[in-house]
């Protein structure tokens, strides 16, 4: 039995299924593993309501429209996602379009939903689709989807931007939804035992004004301590190892974050488990001794510059001492660490960028990720932009060619390809000794050792 919107109680048979599709990124640029969250816990809520949900995700299998064609053939209403760039670090709006058009010529009434971080930085217009959001889907997509199956009318301005304020309302995301091959890393990236993502907050507020996830989501919540500790319980149940928490900034309340890693390990949760996570600087040894107690073998720092004048610019304040004693602690506790670190702003010199070059190299980090300065739809950079420059509504590269910078785009990148090179013949020995004496950061498919 399924509950209306208005109350009213209507049997939901099998039939009405519902079919809920990430489109493949347009550019996967770094493999890393993932997959949506967002609609497993969609897939949870729609359950949760009595519907049938059917999960595909286009970054993690090949397309195969065959398949596709088969699941539309027995379904009431579609939900597609329109992500931005944090899950593959590339937008799939362009193939979500083309899956739109294609079923639209098959299938002239289906209802089809579009939400997503694109459409909540860009406010866009999808044509065949039904309804769009342009904030967070998960607190009406219920009487979204009841209105456009049960032809009851949804009055958008009474649903518009209702907030999921209590973020234990959630039920836990569909993961029983993926394949196994999905939980390994899908058809184009397969080196690890069972795996999965967890959030245990969603927002952040730091300063940062290169970050577009505020475009998104100004606020910060987060489940409680009993909430969390529950769903890693369920992971530990079906036999998941390496463990992804997805949070922005986990460690943005620190002692709830230490609260969380402290239940985790009393209650020997995650005593099998790997954890990777990301988190600023502004945290103490304790943390680190929890984190290292709870199985937690990754943490990524954002690091960004070191020069105090680009941090300015960056909105970041990092006091580099904490950040190098909490890094050359981790590394003796045998957590692995990664560097982030941002080269293009408008100050930048090839002085500046040497300098942080040579910072990075002389920090006990196994891993570091140095990136161009993109300005992203929805930070507060991007925003600062002239209307010529973001007319398009994407990304824009931090370069010569647009102004932003004194750097040809094409000499960044070879500086960054130079650089992470060199880093890597840096780190070779000594990540081979810390993997013999700690084992590796996540654990392998066996298959693939």
């Amino acid at each position: 039995m399924g509950t209306l919107g208005n109350g009213r109680i209507v049997e939901v048979f099998e039939q009405v299924k519902i079919v809920l599709v990430y489109p493949k990124p347009s550019d996967v640029k770094n493999t890393r593993f993932g997959y949506s969250l967002n609609l497993l816990y969609l897939a949870s809520i729609l359950r949760r309501e009595g519907y049938q949900v059917e999960y595909i995700d286009y970054s993690l299998d090949k397309y195969a429209e065959a398949k596709l064609k088969v699941l539309l053939n027995h379904a009431k209403a579609v939900i597609i996602e329109f992500d931005s760039y944090p899950l593959k670090r590339s937008q799939n709006v362009e193939h979500g379009k083309d899956i739109i058009y294609n079923i639209r010529q098959a299938h002239k009434t289906i209802p089809i939903v579009v939400f997503g971080y694109n459409c909540i930085l860009n406010s866009c217009t999808v044509s065949g689709c039904n309804f769009i959001y342009t904030w967070e889907p998960e607190y009406t997509i219920v009487d979204v989807i009841n209105g456009l199956i049960f032809n009851i009318p949804v009055v958008r301005e009474t649903i518009l931007n209702k907030e999921l304020l209590n973020f234990d309302w959630l039920p836990f995301p569909a993961r029983d939804l993926l394949s196994e091959n999905m939980t390994k890393g899908g058809d184009f990236y397969q080196p690890l035992a069972k795996s999965a993502l967890i959030q245990t907050s969603r927002g952040c507020l730091n300063s940062c004004r290169f970050c577009q996830r505020k475009g998104w989501d100004k606020n910060y919540r987060f489940h409680s301590v009993n909430y969390s500790v529950c769903e890693f319980q369920e992971l530990k149940e079906n036999d998941f190892v390496n463990i992804w928490i997805t949070d922005d900034n986990f460690t943005f309340n620190l002692q709830h974050a230490k609260g969380l890693l402290k239940e985790l390990t009393d209650k020997e949760v995650t005593s099998k488990m790997k954890i990777a996570l990301s988190s600023w600087t502004k945290i103490d040894h304790e943390f680190i001794d929890l984190a290292k107690l709870a199985g937690v073998s990754i943490i990524s720092f954002g690091l960004e510059s070191y020069n105090g004048e680009i941090l300015k610019f960056y909105g970041k304040n990092i006091d580099f001492k904490q950040a190098e004693d909490i890094i050359e602690y981790a590394d003796k506790k045998g957590i692995y660490t990664v560097g982030n670190f941002i080269i293009g702003a408008p100050m930048e010199t090839d002085q500046t960028i040497e300098t942080t070059f040579d910072y990075a190299l002389s920090l006990p980090i196994d891993e570091v990720n140095m990136k161009i300065l993109t300005y992203m739809p929805g930070a507060e950079l991007f925003n600062d932009l002239t209307p010529e420059i973001k007319k398009d509504g994407q990304g824009v590269f931090a370069c010569i060619e647009n102004g932003l910078n004194n750097f040809p785009l094409s000499y960044l990148r070879e500086r960054i390809d130079i650089f992470s090179k060199r880093f890597k013949n840096n780190r070779k020995d000594r990540l081979l000794k810390k993997i013999m004496k700690y084992g590796t950061p996540y654990i392998l498919n066996k298959k693939s050792i």
